[in-house]
């Protein structure tokens, strides 16, 4: 909804939420092309934002034909009218929106619905939501669809309506209110009331309900939709008293003047809408934002690693680099912003302490204004009973929309680029189906995802992993699928002096510890990813070192050992083929790029032992009863063929 030359919004725009329902108030007026509104708006409403509204008429200079799939096809009824060519979209359900310049004589036209069979028209006091459009230039209106419309009204003298609205009609736009309220989506439910209060304010100006009839229904909806009392009261009192000064006169029949308020919404379509020029030409889709260049982006991230490796005091350091714009372990920050932690462990206390002790040795507490900006960028929440999971009656696993909430309202008001959650098992109750809480996490990052962050979990590493120092494994204690759900994961390890001499060729320095660190994804592409690095923390700042060259092939063979090995048994059960260990072992001993068989069969036991990205491999009985062959299969963490 560019204007490629000005690099600003071709029409004017309002925010619209659920089924389409305006968000703020004379949206008709406040619709705007200004840059820094439309961000505002972004900022003040963030995820309740579905959509961008455009004003019809004279606010756009703008005429559409609504063409309506819903109850007929609009589409066989423009067959034999000409449709010039014309700016378009498609929308949701299946039809669409035909953009032709508003007409300019002095008469205004207003909204129709049904003028012709399925199609609507959208004029004065109208609008639609945005959903794309093809770059075709805005054509004049065709007089078929003006005549169609019905009688022009002049400017200067507009006739005034002299009837009340048909008894049957308003029945139906109190039903319509009612549902609305009752099934309004979460967080939506005091704004909804509002509006349909409004509603049918419109309709006891009109006399076509009593107020005591109006009052009395709405508190009875706002009450099954579960809003206190007193809230309801006042909500609907607000809505009523707003809608009363101005009546709703009806849009059908006889005179056929045009009403100045939008359509009632109609409830979207679970089937998508057709794919835009614009899509398939939008490349900024194709990667998130990143904070940190090939480190972290703006999607959700694990960091497992064994409990006391310095997990947060990273963390923490990572978020002075984020607030002043500085390199993180030489990672150049392109990103810079504020960081909310949520800890079901440490005390805020402490991990303000923590972050005095790395700005102290980064040299910083005598820099007035770097120490400022730490200040006012890095906030820590202590919460061990924030459960960001609920069960429902049939035990299904959900995103727990309280939690939701509550994090939501801490983003909107300290607007963090990065939201920490240390560790993320202190955040559900039970370690039972671990998978399918995983899922439920994952979509509850999500949703915090949708407000444009970067929202990082530390995970504490399983104890064979730690004993067997390894780095694939993405299990650790509550949360076996975590990585399978998750955008970046790295996994951390301590180093001893000894190891450390091995993987660098070089002495640890004093008062010097060192992590193993590896990127083992990261789905927008990282040049790090399975190439594995040094940590070096002294005191509490942190510092990158590489490996030797032959110790980097070497772990890097030994983690692309298990990928390779994992997708060919994979691929061959999803050809419906039962590999044995003798096949496997044989088909990497003379491919191309070859593995010993002791590689292979290696490989094969850390699979079955420790699984990889959340799934395991399992040796079975295969499906020929005559073989003594025992075969693999692919299965997740509980088991479970997949």
């Amino acid at each position: 909804m560019t204007n490629t030359d000005k690099q600003e919004p071709l029409f004017k725009v309002f925010p619209c939420g659920a089924n389409k329902i305006p968000l703020i108030k004379d949206w008709q007026k406040l619709a705007t092309r200004d840059a820094g509104q439309i961000k505002k708006w972004m900022d003040d409403f963030g995820s309740r934002i579905i959509s961008w509204g455009v004003p019809t008429g004279s606010t756009n200079d703008i005429i559409v034909l609504d063409v309506d799939v819903k109850k007929s096809n609009g589409f066989e009824t423009l067959k034999g009218l000409k449709l010039p060519p014309t700016m378009s979209q498609r929308t949701p359900s299946g039809g669409a929106h035909y953009i032709y310049k508003y007409p300019n004589g002095g008469a205004t036209y207003g909204n129709r619905v049904n003028f012709m069979p399925s199609l609507d028209c959208r004029g004065e006091g109208g609008y639609i939501c945005w959903y794309g459009s093809d770059n075709t230039p805005i054509n004049k209106c065709p007089e078929w669809l003006l005549g169609g419309v019905g009688k022009l009204v002049d400017l200067a003298h507009p006739p005034q309506p002299t009837y009340s609205l048909d008894p049957s009609i308003a029945s139906g736009i109190v039903a319509s209110s009612l549902d609305a309220i009752r099934f309004a989506p979460e967080g939506e439910s005091n704004n909804i009331l509002n509006i349909e209060s409004f509603r049918l304010g419109q309709l006891v100006a009109s006399k076509a309900i009593t107020r005591e009839h109006a009052e009395q229904v709405l508190f009875n909806a706002a009450k099954e939709r579960g809003k206190p009392d007193y809230e309801a009261k006042r909500t609907i009192e607000s809505g009523l008293n707003g809608g009363s000064s101005k009546p709703l006169i009806s849009p059908f029949g006889p005179p056929n003047i045009m009403i100045d308020i939008p359509q009632p919404p109609q409830p979207e379509r679970w089937t998508p809408n057709y794919f835009t020029i614009k899509d398939l030409t939008d490349m900024s889709k194709l990667r998130r934002p990143q904070l940190f260049k090939d480190w972290s982006t703006c999607d959700i991230q694990i960091t497992t690693a064994d409990g006391g490796t310095g997990k947060t005091t990273l963390k923490l350091y990572e978020a002075i680099c984020l607030a002043l714009g500085e390199r993180f372990l030489g990672f150049q920050c392109i990103n810079p912003g504020k960081t909310l932690f949520i800890t079901g462990e440490d005390t805020a206390a402490k991990l303000g302490a923590m972050l005095g002790a790395i700005v102290k040795q980064m040299g910083l507490l005598e820099d007035k204004a770097k120490l400022d900006i730490i200040l006012s960028s890095i906030i820590v929440k202590k919460d061990a009973d924030l459960c960001i999971i609920s069960k429902d009656k049939q035990g299904f696993l959900y995103p727990n929309q309280q939690a939701i909430t509550k994090v939501l309202e801490a983003i909107k008001e300290f607007k963090p680029k990065m939201v920490v959650f240390d560790p993320i098992s202190s955040f559900w109750g039970s370690e039972a189906a671990l998978n399918d809480m995983a899922k439920a996490v994952s979509r509850f990052m999500l949703q915090l995802v949708d407000e444009g962050l970067c929202v990082e979990m530390i995970n504490h590493m399983g104890k064979v992993s730690s004993a067997n120092k390894d780095m694939t494994q993405f299990a650790g204690r509550g949360g076996t699928g975590l990585p399978s759900h998750s955008r970046v994961s790295r996994v951390l390890r301590a180093v001893d002096d000894i190891e450390y001499q091995e993987l660098t060729n070089q002495t640890l320095p004093d008062n010097t510890t060192a992590l193993m660190c590896n990127i083992n994804k990261f789905s927008d592409g990282s040049p790090f990813y399975n190439k594995p690095f040094l940590i070096m923390r002294n005191g509490y700042v942190f510092s990158r070192t590489d490996l030797s060259p032959a110790k980097e092939r070497e772990e890097c063979e030994r983690v692309g050992d298990l990928e390779r090995v994992f997708k060919y048994i994979k691929e061959m059960r999803l050809a419906n083929k039962y590999p044995t260990k003798r096949v496997i072992v044989g088909y990497f001993m003379t491919c191309v790029d070859k593995l010993s068989e002791g590689r292979t069969k290696r490989a094969l036991d850390m699979l079955q032992f420790d699984g990889f990205h959340g799934e395991k491999v399992k040796l079975t009985q295969g499906p020929d009863a005559t073989s003594d062959d025992k075969v693999f299969v692919v299965v997740d963490m509980d088991g479970r063929e997949i």
